[in-house]
């Protein structure tokens, strides 16, 4: 499983991608499809503009998806901002 969190803020994830150390893409994010394979713990999880948003200002806010086992070696190409809001 790989995933994304937030602690105390808002942000988004586009064009999220995990390759292997080979440079294979094991992963790559298509939000087009919603939240189709994610498991969300915590916070506002939802499809905003073909990006993952978490809109709450909670602690530990995570979504997480599989993808094939021992696949995983390194993680790159995420692009990742904050929404905006944070807790004071």
């Amino acid at each position: 499983m790989i995933g994304v969190g937030a602690w105390n803020s808002e942000v988004e994830y586009k064009d999220f991608k995990v390759v292997s150390a080979d440079g294979r893409t094991l992963f790559e994010s298509d939000f087009s499809k919603g939240m189709e394979g994610w498991k969300t713990a915590g916070g506002e999880w939802k499809i905003v503009d073909g990006a993952l948003r978490q809109s709450a200002i909670v602690d530990n806010a995570r979504a997480i998806v599989a993808i094939r086992r021992g696949a995983i070696t390194r993680s790159r190409s995420r692009r990742a901002s904050s929404a905006g809001r944070k807790a004071s």
